[in-house]
């Protein structure tokens, strides 16, 4: 379809953004980079004047992940460094997983110290993507350590429950529950759920 029929359609925010997000996902740089200089070159300048579409922070987030899967990491860190708006950690996580596919430590603690200061819940993910960048090198010291350092990001925060209703009672599990009254007959039926999922294969 690219370049010249993505003009056949009417072109809208989400348009933009399912193109832009194709290309990422296809590796097709350089129909990412048609639209990106039909959007504009640096900011995204042109594209309220030419298709009246304001950019959002998706058109920068998908652009970004297009120029990292591509390997062009400098370039996708200097146009999140340059973006209008601050970017969320959707976007930094998608460098730090650039950074593991292309198995490159040179923006690496930036980004983390970017994700730590949106906040400690997002950093989670980036620790995981940073964890498995080590591995991917064989660092096996900063793999144990970035792991101590989600252990403890873990016992600091909220322990997730999930809720029920049955009867017009809700109940409410924890992880590792073992307070709710009848948790005794809960894992029994799930043991029992568990051994028939592995007779037919699962």
């Amino acid at each position: 379809m690219f370049p010249q029929d993505v003009l056949l359609f009417k072109l809208n925010e989400a348009v933009l953004v399912c193109a832009l997000s194709a290309c990422a996902h296809l590796g097709s740089l350089d129909q990412g980079n048609w639209i990106h200089s039909h959007i504009g070159s640096s900011i995204f300048y042109n594209m309220e004047s030419l298709w009246g579409v304001v950019p959002k922070i998706e058109h920068h987030g998908c652009y970004v992940d297009l120029l990292g899967r591509a390997g062009y990491l400098a370039k996708a860190f200097g146009l999140v460094k340059s973006m209008p708006v601050n970017p969320d950690v959707v976007i930094w996580r998608a460098l730090l997983s650039a950074c593991r596919i292309h198995r490159n430590l040179n923006f690496r603690e930036r980004i983390i110290n970017h994700l730590e200061l949106i906040g400690p819940r997002s950093c989670v993910g980036g620790d995981v993507l940073l964890s498995n960048l080590y591995a991917s090198l064989g660092k096996w010291k900063k793999v144990d350590l970035i792991r101590k350092i989600m252990g403890k990001r873990t016992n600091q925060s909220d322990i997730g429950c999930s809720c029920i209703e049955v009867n017009g009672i809700v109940h409410e599990f924890r992880i590792a529950d073992v307070l709710h009254i009848e948790i005794a007959q809960i894992r029994q039926k799930l043991s029992e759920i568990l051994k028939r999922a592995r007779l037919v294969g699962y």
